[in-house]
């Protein structure tokens, strides 16, 4: 029984058109380029490395290094779907685990994979708080359709998880 939602379209489609910001700041416009690259090849070890030079520069702006984190989440949350639409559990975790941020993606990936162990409590939670993500103001939500059937996960583990 599948309760997911596939999402890789839609990551990819994200990742693509928001893309990450540009930057002005002289030592992190120097990693713009191998990052939006890394980013557009889906490549998250790529990512990690670059992620951990970012750290090191003073100058690179805080918004920067946060959009490049999410992007990150939301790379690790297609490949977990991946894997989890393949029945993968923890091969998804492991991915998920790489995310450095939590998204409203990650925590419905994190759902799909307690509702297909028939953790209904668990689920509903996740799915849950995926909702709350999507409504918190610095999020871009999905569209309307993905939210519904958000809804209709979270509230349909919560009465699996009430039987």
């Amino acid at each position: 029984m599948s309760h997911s939602i596939n999402l890789q379209l839609l990551l990819l489609t994200t990742l693509i058109s928001i893309g990450l910001p540009t930057t002005s700041w002289t030592a992190c416009a120097d990693y713009e380029l191998p990052i939006n690259q890394a980013v557009q090849a889906y490549d998250l070890d790529r990512l990690e490395k670059l992620l951990v030079t970012l750290n090191k520069q003073s100058d690179c702006p805080n918004a920067y290094l946060e959009s490049v984190k999410r992007s990150m989440a939301q790379i690790a949350a297609a490949k977990a779907d991946s894997l989890t639409q393949q029945n993968q559990l923890g091969d998804a975790e492991m991915w998920l685990k790489r995310a450095p941020v939590i998204l409203w993606v990650t925590q419905v990936i994190r759902g799909d994979i307690a509702a297909r162990r028939q953790q209904w409590y668990t689920a509903s939670q996740f799915y849950q708080q995926a909702l709350d993500l999507i409504n918190s103001p610095e999020t871009t939500p999905p569209p309307e359709a993905v939210v519904e059937k958000i809804h209709h996960l979270a509230s349909d583990t919560y009465r699996k998880a009430q039987q």
